[in-house]
C-alpha cells in the first residue's frame, strides 16, 4: 500500500512538473500587421501571406484616401523573419499616383531565387467596377508584372502583359486574390505557375456575366498563357474570386466564392482540372459543406490536410473560421473560430508542417492582423 502511494505521488509531481515547463511556441500568436492611419494610408485591403525560405512576407493593398476600391491604391509588403512574432518596415512595391495598383499575387521560382509579383492596375483610379463592367469607364483593367532578386527590397520596372493574359471581349479584370502556385505532383507539369483569376464580359453589367479563368506559365514566368475558362454568362453561378490548391494526385482543386444575383443554394462553388489548369473538368458546381457569406477565402494545404478560411456566416461576414479535410476535398470539418466579429479577406499559408499561418481583415477593414495557428 505504502509503494502504490509513493507511486502515485511521483507520478502527480511529474505531471505537474510537466504543466509548469513552458512550450517553446505559443498555441497561437496574433499580430496586428497593417492598421488604419498608418503610413498615411487611410485602410489596408487584400492580404496575401506567402513564405519564401525564412521569412514571411505579407502583401496588402494601401488604400490612400478611403476603403473603397477605386481611388489611389498602392501595393505594400511587411515581411517577418522570426515566423510572425515581428513585422519590419512598410515597403512601397507598386506606388503610383491617380491609379489603382490591385490584387498583389506573388510566386517564388526557388531555382532562380526570383520572386514574381503580378497585379491589376486600373490606368483611370476614379473608375469604379460598376463603371468598368458596363463600358462607361474612362481607362481600363491591365495586368502587369515585376520581379525581385533580393527577396522584396527592390523591384524591376514594370511590365504589362495585358495582351497575353485577357481576352479583348473581357471589361473587368481581377487576379486572385492570393498567392499563384506551383505545381508539384501533376509530373507532366511539374514547375508551373497556376494562378487563378476572374473577369466580366462585354454582354452586359451584371453578376450573370463574371466567369473565371487560369493563367499559367511553364518557363517561370517569363511567358504567360490563358488556360481553363468558365465564362458563358446568365448561369446561376457565376465564379469569381477564386482560390486553387494541387491535390496529391495531380489535379488542382478550384474554390470560388458564388457572385450570382439569383443563386439561393450557396456562396461556393468548386471544379477541378487535370491538366494542370489548361481546361476544367467541368463548370463550377455547389459546394455546400462551407457556409460563408459572399466573400474571398483562402486555401493550402500541408502534406495530409488541406486548410480552408472564411467567415462563418451565410449572410456576414464576420466570425472568420477554419475548416479541414483530410481526404482531399471531399468532406470538410468545421476546424475552429479564428477571429469572433467582423472579418472579411483572408490568405493562409504553412509555416512548417505544424504550423499554419493566417493573415486577415478585421474590424470592418481597419486592420490586418497575422495569427499562428498550431494545427499539429
Amino acid at each position: 500500500m505504502k509503494n502504490q502511494f509513493r507511486f502515485l505521488l511521483l507520478l502527480t509531481s511529474f505531471v505537474l512538473a510537466c504543466k509548469a515547463i513552458p512550450s517553446s511556441e505559443p498555441e497561437t500568436l496574433i499580430q496586428t500587421v497593417y492598421e488604419s492611419g498608418m503610413e498615411g494610408y487611410s485602410h489596408f485591403r487584400i492580404p496575401v501571406l506567402i513564405k519564401i525560405e525564412q521569412q514571411l512576407f505579407a502583401f496588402a493593398e494601401g488604400r490612400q484616401n478611403s476603403v473603397h476600391d477605386n481611388g489611389d491604391i498602392s501595393i505594400v509588403l511587411r515581411r517577418s523573419q522570426d515566423d510572425g512574432k515581428s513585422w519590419g518596415e512598410l515597403i512601397r512595391v507598386v506606388e503610383i499616383d491617380n491609379e489603382s495598383a490591385q490584387n498583389p499575387m506573388p510566386v517564388y521560382v526557388e531555382e532562380e531565387q526570383k520572386l514574381i509579383l503580378l497585379f491589376t492596375k486600373r490606368t483611370v483610379g476614379e473608375d469604379t467596377e460598376r463603371m468598368l463592367r458596363d463600358g462607361s469607364a474612362k481607362g481600363y483593367v491591365g495586368v502587369y508584372q515585376m520581379e525581385s532578386f533580393d527577396q522584396g527590397l527592390t523591384w524591376s520596372a514594370v511590365k504589362e502583359i495585358t495582351a497575353v493574359v485577357k481576352q479583348d471581349n473581357w471589361r473587368w479584370y481581377a487576379l486572385g486574390p492570393g498567392g499563384a502556385i506551383r505545381l508539384k505532383y501533376n509530373r507532366q507539369h511539374s514547375g508551373r505557375i497556376v494562378l487563378p483569376a476572374n473577369h466580366s464580359v462585354d454582354l452586359g453589367s451584371e453578376n450573370d456575366f463574371l466567369g473565371g479563368h487560369v493563367v499559367y506559365s511553364d518557363d517561370g514566368g517569363k511567358t504567360w498563357q490563358i488556360g481553363a475558362l468558365d465564362s458563358e454568362g446568365m448561369s446561376t453561378i457565376n465564379p469569381s474570386e477564386t482560390t486553387v490548391v494541387e491535390l496529391k494526385d495531380g489535379r488542382l482543386y478550384f474554390n470560388t466564392r458564388n457572385h450570382s444575383s439569383v443563386d439561393t443554394i450557396a456562396n461556393r462553388a468548386i471544379t477541378y482540372s487535370e491538366d494542370g489548369g489548361a481546361s476544367f473538368t467541368a463548370k463550377f458546381h455547389h459546394e455546400k459543406q462551407l457556409v460563408t457569406p459572399v466573400v474571398h477565402a483562402s486555401l493550402t494545404r500541408n502534406k495530409h490536410t488541406l486548410f480552408f478560411v472564411a467567415p462563418f456566416d451565410k449572410q456576414a461576414r464576420k466570425d472568420l473560421s477554419l475548416w479541414t479535410s483530410t481526404d482531399e476535398g471531399q468532406h470538410w470539418k468545421y476546424d475552429r473560430l479564428l477571429y469572433q466579429g467582423p472579418s472579411a479577406y483572408s490568405s493562409i499559408c504553412m509555416i512548417d508542417e505544424n504550423w499554419l499561418g493566417a493573415l486577415y481583415e478585421v474590424d470592418d477593414y481597419n486592420r490586418i492582423v497575422f495569427r499562428k495557428v498550431n494545427v499539429r
